[in-house]
């Protein structure tokens, strides 16, 4: 836990600080800013219960950091004790050592271009895992601030130069977005920003990949602690749905693994779920567990190293480079892995944290009247056109709308990217060309490869609540080529269709020209003279998007000309879906029918 206590030597702070300490249980307790010293210092550390202790000294009554533990399997050195920062060796028994570095910087700002120096020098040398947490006295974003005056863009942009010249990542944080809460100045709101902070470099985050950062409230001081987990308690994820690996297309033996276990006899579904059950046996026997594997051969390394006849005998030579060969291997894999969980980690990150769900949120369940349609002619539509949407789709057609989508798009509910359709196309492409014409043909078959996963991911880096998160669906390979084809299809008929008042969503339309139109509108308003009065009405049609009647959707189509086989198979796409929602990463049991 690392805590600006804006003063440790009092009795309020004493309090909040014990009763921190029995709820958290934290190894490593960082206080900063203490104001305290000497034997004034050793006294409130000893009253904490602390048996081992760091003193930066405070100066005067400005500054001062304290580490202190207990646990006498940590072993802690002292490498660098200055007044902004104290860098720290961690070491737990036989575990590899990984470095820690307590930020305190000044409020001067001359004075903290000295500790960006500082820290600067030692990034160079430090090779294992860092993490480094305190007091920045400083936001990276005009959005970590709140309230007050106009931000400095120039210091935050200083600031985020040195956190990639130090090749850090900010680890983000659970709980209050803002961790410190300053003056209210006349005339101006209350000031709010995110002053402290963790970062740490790459080797610490994959060493920790699931660490987690959180603002603990703020109590006796103007500054939120910060509680780092390195193991945290996470629920295990139930029932989590299946993905393919993209790292074990650099196996040798996978793509012959492909060729023998992929069967074109039956159809895609049936293909999709055999091979899943083949390909999980075979991670778990052939391809084994990455994190292992490099364990192993880093070990291995290390002991050849350490031999000693190091450096004398051609064999253990040799043996190294084959060695270091191997777990380069890995560590490409590893790359691959960790891009594709970046890829995956916000359908989890999206709703872990359910305390974002106890947010307080109204919605209204109200069916309304009937809707109201105005309907009007349209011109026809040529001959041609309606001929291609009901044309079945050619190999070509399928092929290309296949390798337009995404390779590492969001997994999808039978857990294989276009990326698997793609490199294996060979294999795979008379299974998945079978399936989009049969439901192209027969739509009432849609419901076969219609399944769809909902999940919930943040429109902002920093979610508090409900309304600060947007659903997705995550759909199947199979279905986004039928759904991409009819899109693509349906195109040139939409031309003469749409009003031209429709700004959005339609091509060679921008949303920005509807605020060149009010602009106008008000200019004109303001020159229009006389005792009759103008009035202009904005109207905000919320969810506008989102809130569709399928009998609304049908008789729109069916007025635009477009044939009734084409309307059912849009319709078929649209209604004749069955949702699973992700939770903490894995499919409730409970399917959802949509109302339309």
């Amino acid at each position: 836990m690392a805590w600006n206590c804006i003063g440790a030597a009092g009795k309020p702070f004493g309090r909040t600080l014990t009763d921190y300490l029995k709820v958290y249980r934290t190894d490593i307790v960082i206080l900063l800013e203490t104001r305290c010293s000497g034997v004034k210092a050793r006294n409130v550390i000893r009253n904490q219960g602390f048996n081992y202790y760091h003193i930066k000294e405070a100066v005067g009554f400005s500054g001062g950091i304290w580490i202190m533990w207990n646990d006498v399997d940590i072993n802690i050195s002292v490498l660098v004790s200055k007044a902004q920062h104290v860098h720290l060796g961690i070491k737990r028994g036989i575990q590899e050592e990984w470095l820690l570095t307590a930020v305190y910087a000044s409020p001067q700002e001359g004075r903290r271009r000295e500790l960006w120096h500082d820290l600067r020098n030692l990034q160079r040398n430090i090779r294992q895992g860092w993490l480094v947490i305190g007091d920045f006295n400083e936001i990276a974003d005009p959005s970590e601030k709140k309230g007050g005056g106009r931000v400095d863009i120039g210091a935050c942009r200083r600031f985020r130069n040195w956190i990639d010249d130090c090749s850090l990542l900010d680890l983000g944080a659970v709980g209050n977005r803002f961790t410190w809460r300053g003056p209210k100045w006349e005339n101006l709101d209350r000031v709010f920003k995110r002053l402290d902070r963790a970062m740490s470099n790459v080797t610490w985050r994959t060493r920790f990949p699931e660490a987690r950062v959180e603002v603990l409230a703020r109590i006796n001081s103007d500054n939120h602690p910060l509680y780092v987990t390195m193991l945290p308690c996470i629920q295990k994820i139930q029932n989590k749905p299946f993905r393919y690996e993209a790292m074990w297309e650099l196996h040798p033996e996978f793509n012959d693994f492909v060729r023998g276990h992929w069967k074109n006899s039956i159809n895609l579904n049936q293909s999709l779920n055999q091979f899943t059950k083949e390909i999980i046996k075979w991670n778990r026997e052939t391809f084994g567990h990455i994190g292992k594997k490099k364990r192993i051969m880093m070990r291995r390394i290390e002991g050849i190293q350490r031999a000693s006849n190091y450096g004398n005998n051609p064999f253990l030579e040799e043996l190294e480079i084959n060695l270091r060969n191997e777990l380069e291997d890995i560590l490409d894999k590893e790359e691959i892995m960790w891009m594709q969980k970046a890829r995956d980690q916000w359908v989890i990150e999206g709703d872990r944290n359910t305390k974002y769900y106890h947010a307080r949120t109204i919605i209204h369940d109200n069916e309304g009247p009937p809707f109201l349609y105005d309907v009007r002619p349209y011109p026809s539509l040529d001959e041609n056109i309606k001929k291609n949407l009901r044309n079945m789709p050619t190999e070509r057609e399928i092929k290309k709308v296949l390798f337009n989508i995404g390779s590492m798009k969001a997994p999808s509910p039978d857990g294989f990217p276009a990326r698997f359709f793609k490199q294996h196309w060979e294999m795979v492409e008379e299974s998945l060309i079978s399936i989009v014409r049969q439901k192209w043909a027969d739509p009432s078959l849609m419901s076969d490869i219609n399944f769809t996963f909902i999940t919930l991911i943040p429109k902002v880096k920093f979610s508090d609540f409900i309304t600060q998160f947007r659903p997705i669906s995550l759909c199947n390979v199979s279905y986004k080529c039928i759904a991409k084809i009819i899109v693509e299809r349906l195109k040139p008929a939409m031309l003469n269709r749409i009003a031209p008042f429709q700004s959005s969503f339609v091509p060679g339309r921008k949303i920005h020209d509807n605020i060149l139109i009010a602009k106008e509108l008000a200019h004109s308003m303001k020159k229009i003279k006389g005792r009759k009065g103008v009035m202009a009405i904005k109207f905000d049609l919320e969810k506008a998007y989102d809130r569709l009647r399928w009998d609304f959707l049908k008789k729109c189509l069916l007025d635009f000309n477009l044939g009734e086989q084409f309307v059912h198979l849009v319709m078929a796409c649209v209604a004749f879906v069955q949702y699973n929602v992700l939770w903490n990463g894995g499919k409730l049991r409970t399917s959802i029918q949509p109302e339309g």
